[in-house]
């Protein structure tokens, strides 16, 4: 069973003052699942109990320094997701007028969403060589079904074992998944081409090369040097 990833984002934590959050996420690690907290604000350093000290330094800070990057987020979902990326937008920061501090908390809180969205996805980009290894919970069974669909088509030259497309066909429809082979088939195609021509932008010699052996060595007998 492919085990959750869980991101919890708080204004502070810990904070003295609201136990019952810090007991739940306490709860949860010590229940072995794969959780990250993040905070928008700096720590708290005053009344903290020995354990929640231990905790504060597991805590990643989305201080000022994510704030150069902030808008650079929202518009690459923008660009990305126009429609899902503004009913987010919009739901988060001006369904209910609450004051200019409150509202300043709330745009702050989306511009972070979007950074931590745009960062798990290229994580996930990031583990993509090594796709079957990947951590618990980087990948759903549909992402894994694709990936290991396209593998097929590609390292095995479509032989596509029927466990794999019944697993595939749980997560896509037919239209879908001819539309996937298309895609990957067409890019491995240009992919071959292109290598042959010697056509690609990162273009560089073969790093395999054939090694001369000693003189008079046999093939038969590659000690030998009758």
């Amino acid at each position: 069973m492919t085990q959750l990833r869980i991101a919890y984002v708080l204004l502070w934590f810990p904070k003295p003052s609201e136990t019952f959050i810090f007991r739940e996420v306490a709860n949860l690690r010590k229940l072995g699942l794969d959780l990250q907290v993040f905070t928008l604000y700096g720590p708290l350093t005053r009344d903290l109990s020995p354990e929640m000290q231990s905790f504060s330094l597991r805590v990643e800070r989305l201080g000022l320094p994510y704030l150069r990057s902030a808008w650079q987020n929202f518009l690459f979902w923008w660009i990305k997701q126009p429609a899902v990326t503004w009913r987010l937008f919009k739901t988060v920061v001006f369904r209910h007028w609450r004051g200019p501090e409150r509202e300043a908390e709330s745009l702050w809180g989306a511009l972070c969403g979007f950074y931590l969205a745009r960062r798990f996805q290229q994580e996930k980009i990031t583990h993509i060589p090594a796709w079957s290894v990947a951590p618990d919970g980087t990948y759903d069974a549909a992402e894994r079904a694709v990936l290991a669909y396209t593998d097929a088509l590609v390292y095995d030259h479509g032989r596509v074992p029927d466990e794999l497309f019944a697993e595939l066909l749980r997560h896509l429809d037919e239209v879908a998944i001819l539309e996937l082979t298309y895609i990957t088939t067409l890019y491995f195609q240009h992919a071959v081409m292109s290598k042959a021509l010697r056509t690609e932008f990162d273009d560089r010699d073969d790093p395999i090369v054939e090694v001369p052996g000693p003189p008079g060595a046999s093939a038969m007998h590659p000690g030998s040097t009758r």
